[in-house]
């Protein structure tokens, strides 16, 4: 979750980078601009953790779980749930 200093640093990133795709607008612990390709390489995959490389004292964050198969857990959770309180 972002907080409310979050908020600037994000809008100032995105103009800097809007303005000047070129320039290395990437701050380490906080921002990267990824290239299309790069994602592509990823599986499309959009978690920052990914690509936001860790400040220089932090150990890098383990890869986040792929959200498709999470949401597909939730749907059969939440299927399961159904079938048992209408009593399918």
């Amino acid at each position: 979750m972002l907080s409310q200093d979050d908020v600037p640093r994000v809008r100032d990133r995105l103009h800097a980078w809007l303005r000047e795709p070129e320039h290395e607008s990437d701050e380490p612990g906080f921002s990267c601009a990824a290239a299309r390709e790069e994602v592509l390489e990823r599986g499309g995959a959009l978690d920052p953790r990914q690509y936001v490389k860790p400040l220089p004292d932090e150990t890098p964050p383990a890869a986040g779980r792929d959200v498709s198969r999470t949401l597909d857990e939730l749907d059969a959770r939440h299927m399961m749930a159904s079938a048992s309180s209408t009593g399918s």
